[in-house]
């Protein structure tokens, strides 16, 4: 039973798990390969899966995190046909960057904003949950919701500025 949660996922869902490959892998091909990886990730595991939502929400983790992968892995591939190590030192300097800013606004997120927001902010962006359903699931009017949103990524901001420029 739970193959068809995971399946029925995919296909509903298989647009914007691959726009969401699509923003970190270079090319549409790669993007497809990485849900086709995920996908098959995922089938042995399809029996601990109990609802769609939650087939929705596994699914594009792991499709963020293979994109991440390939595009860390075909960097690599390219910078090794370079002579020379400046570029692969530029690359791996710049991942290093990413992932202090990634650091930093995780930190700033646990710290500044309230439970509602986090949830709000997980709901939309990771599991890409419209307005309506976050607003019924937390018992919201979806313009609640969009304004809760926008505060909390305002306040995101200001506060990664803030810490940026100290």
């Amino acid at each position: 039973m739970s193959e068809k949660i995971l399946t029925a996922a995919f296909k509903r869902w298989r647009t914007r798990f691959l726009r969401q490959a699509m923003r970190i892998l270079p090319s549409e091909e790669d993007a497809e390969d990485a849900l086709q990886d995920a996908f098959i990730k995922l089938w042995p595991k399809a029996g601990d899966i109990e609802t769609e939502s939650d087939a929705a929400a596994l699914a594009s983790v792991t499709v963020r995190n293979i994109s991440i992968d390939r595009y860390r892995r075909n960097k690599k591939i390219v910078d090794a046909d370079f002579e020379g190590d400046e570029i692969a030192d530029e690359s791996e300097q710049e991942s290093d960057i990413l992932e202090q800013r990634i650091q930093v606004v995780d930190s700033i997120m646990n710290s500044i904003l309230t439970q509602r927001q986090l949830e709000i902010i997980q709901m939309r962006d990771y599991d890409g949950k419209s307005f309506e359903e976050i607003g019924a699931k937390m018992k919201m009017a979806p313009t609640a919701v969009r304004m809760q949103l926008s505060r909390a990524r305002k306040a995101i901001r200001e506060e990664y500025r803030k810490q940026k420029f100290e």
